[in-house]
């Protein structure tokens, strides 16, 4: 669930139920990821010397995670590649940055979540006549970041299953 944490920070809330050796309800575990913290790492993997930048979406299509922070929170253009990720979809398009230039852009879903994943390089910066190593390596960092959103999405699946307790030894049953 997104919320606001005590420092007004934007993040993503987990809770996992814990469930005892008779499946009864034990418990609950909550923790919080702040989206700002994630951006910057996810900023720190793209080629900034390309322009390369990563956005996360929620289900209703607004940006969670982006570079300009001034666009956390707005709605992406309807035509935007990374709306294909909300649709379950993964691939590699061409659209535009959030300044407006033509792009490649890579997109996937974040399943669990029914959010998406995308990163966007200017085709200026990306592509130059005959340079087909620049196509080659952009190719793969995109379905890497795809294969990333999957990874995502099953870890994601498998905290949100409920954690059984073990008793110790010693404990009574």
């Amino acid at each position: 669930t997104a919320a606001v944490d005590q420092s007004n920070r934007k993040v993503v809330a987990i809770a996992v139920t814990l469930a005892d050796l008779d499946r009864e309800f034990a418990g609950v575990i909550v923790g919080s990821i702040a989206w700002d913290r994630i951006g910057v790492k996810l900023q720190n993997l793209a080629f900034s010397h390309q322009e390369e930048y990563y956005t996360i979406v929620d289900r209703d299509g607004n940006r969670v995670v982006h570079p300009d922070t001034s666009l956390v929170g707005q709605a992406l253009p309807p035509d935007d590649p990374l709306r294909q990720g909300l649709v379950g979809r993964a691939g590699v398009d061409w659209g535009r940055t959030s300044d407006g230039k033509q792009a490649i852009a890579a997109y996937g879903p974040i399943n669990q979540l029914g959010w998406a994943i995308g990163v966007k390089a200017p085709v200026s910066s990306v592509v130059t006549i005959g340079d087909q190593t620049t196509i080659t390596i952009f190719t793969i960092v995109a379905l890497s970041m795809i294969a990333a959103a999957i990874f995502m999405s099953v870890l994601s699946a498998r905290a949100s299953s409920s954690v059984k307790l073990r008793p110790q030894e010693g404990d009574s049953p």
